[in-house]
């Protein structure tokens, strides 16, 4: 068994559509697209010529600006880390 470890770095881009804030009063949040760092680290674990389980996490760097009813409210930092376990199958 070969165990493959795997890492890399890229560009996220996110952007937002039906946001909502529950205030009850109607409310108009809005929040701008975002553009940051993402990365993805994990491990492939053949049990076949042609197939794996994989193991891994990625995060991505989300910041953007928020508005609501036209003000600008600030910045909000979602940034989340995602982690998956995965059949893999190379064809």
């Amino acid at each position: 068994m070969n165990v493959k470890p795997f890492v890399g770095v890229g560009v996220n881009y996110t952007t937002f559509f039906k946001e909502r804030i529950y205030l009850g009063n109607g409310n108009d949040l809005e929040l701008d697209d975002s553009v940051g760092v993402a990365g993805h680290v994990g491990i492939d674990i053949p049990f076949a010529p042609t197939e794996a389980f994989r193991i891994d996490a990625r995060y991505m760097d989300i910041k953007t600006d928020a508005s609501l009813n036209g003000t600008d409210i600030g910045e909000v930092d979602i940034s989340p880390w995602v982690y998956g376990v995965a059949f893999v199958k190379q064809f």
